[in-house]
């Protein structure tokens, strides 16, 4: 049997797993943090990425003791499983939002022809929904653990709102 859960649903359901979990397990670490925020599902999210900013890249990375990718960074901070910014992208269960929605603690990838290459947190949006800021894991060429490495210069997890280096947006999503 499906079940279809709305966010308050949603978010009360990983509210109690959260604190049975801790409970049991005791583990401070969890990237899903519940005690300081409202409760909504986009402000765990992006409270759980700001943690992390300043934690190195890393090709294939999804630990802050290790580095993130793009997709690394979205796995850790909101408990999905591993995949591609592709993969996000495609994900029949994250929703598809339109501009008009966007809101923080979405996810919105970059790429072409259909296909994402980059993701990234929406941070915040003007009142045109105009995507301000994001938080993302920054990588490259230059960038450690990469085929061409040079310094690795800011390839960390960081809040930009330099968006148009980034485009085309393909699109956003929402948990």
């Amino acid at each position: 049997m499906k079940y279809i859960l709305n966010n308050l649903q949603f978010t009360k359901m990983i509210k109690i797993l959260y604190e049975n979990l801790s409970e049991e397990f005791n583990d401070s670490n969890s990237p899903i943090d519940v005690s300081e925020n409202t409760g909504s599902t986009e402000n765990i999210v992006v409270s759980n990425a700001e943690k992390q900013i300043g934690v190195k890249y890393k090709w294939g990375g999804s630990k802050p003791e290790t580095g993130f990718d793009c997709s690394g960074l979205v796995t850790y901070v909101t408990n999905l499983p591993r995949q591609t910014a592709n993969g996000f992208y495609n994900n029949i269960s994250l929703k598809k939002i339109e501009k008009t929605n966007v809101k923080p603690g979405d996810l919105v990838f970059f790429g072409s022809n259909g296909k994402a290459h980059h993701v990234g947190i929406v941070d915040s949006v003007d009142e045109q929904k105009n995507l301000k800021s994001m938080i993302h894991s920054r990588g490259g060429k230059d960038c450690p653990g990469t085929r061409t490495t040079n310094n690795g210069k800011n390839c960390v997890v960081e809040r930009t709102t330099n968006i148009s280096w980034y485009t085309p947006i393909l699109g956003y999503r929402r948990l």
